[in-house]
């Protein structure tokens, strides 16, 4: 099951003299949280925190929360992690939540053969790698670009891909 409250950042510090947060964004642009009018300090979306402003600074999303008007109350949000609840989300087409990846079985897009399944997702600067577990429990790293992978189908739980040959060959 989708977990409906998903994280998208870390408040870091506070930012100018009127309350404002500083937030370090875990999507891919932190231009992404500014689409959100309420964000929530809890994985249930029981403590809603009402978005008033917002622009990106540098690679950061400054936010102003309704009732944080000083830096003195913003600071005691430094260290909070921010959840925006998916049903407000708007994805471009062909774009995933990690979230929603993980665990999804990895296939050879060519032969049909089961690879593994994506056990994480790691950022780098040239492109995103996935680590597959193959069945024998060895890690795989695959870079996440068009070459390598096909699609992705969530709705059927597979990750195809064209893999170069023997990156998935059992090692002796």
């Amino acid at each position: 099951m989708k977990k409906q409250f998903l994280e998208v950042g870390e408040i870091v510090t506070t930012h100018g003299v009127h309350g404002m947060v500083k937030v370090r964004s875990w999507c891919d642009s932190p231009d992404f949280i500014l689409q959100f009018s309420t964000l929530y300090f809890d994985s249930c979306g029981k403590d809603p925190a009402e978005v008033t402003e917002g622009f990106v600074y540098k690679d950061f999303a400054v936010l102003k929360l309704r009732g944080v008007d000083i830096p003195d109350v913003a600071a005691l949000l430094v260290g909070k992690v921010l959840y925006m609840d998916r049903r407000e989300a708007e994805l471009p087409p062909g774009v995933h939540f990690i979230q929603d990846m993980i665990g999804l079985e990895v296939v050879d897009g060519r032969s049909g053969e089961i690879l593994g399944s994506l056990r994480e997702v790691l950022d780098y600067p040239a492109s995103q790698i996935y680590a597959v577990e193959t069945p024998s429990g060895r890690e795989v790293l695959v870079p996440a670009v068009p070459e390598m992978v096909e699609r992705i189908d969530e709705e059927n739980g597979r990750i195809y891909l064209t893999p170069v040959a023997g990156l998935f060959d059992e090692q002796e």
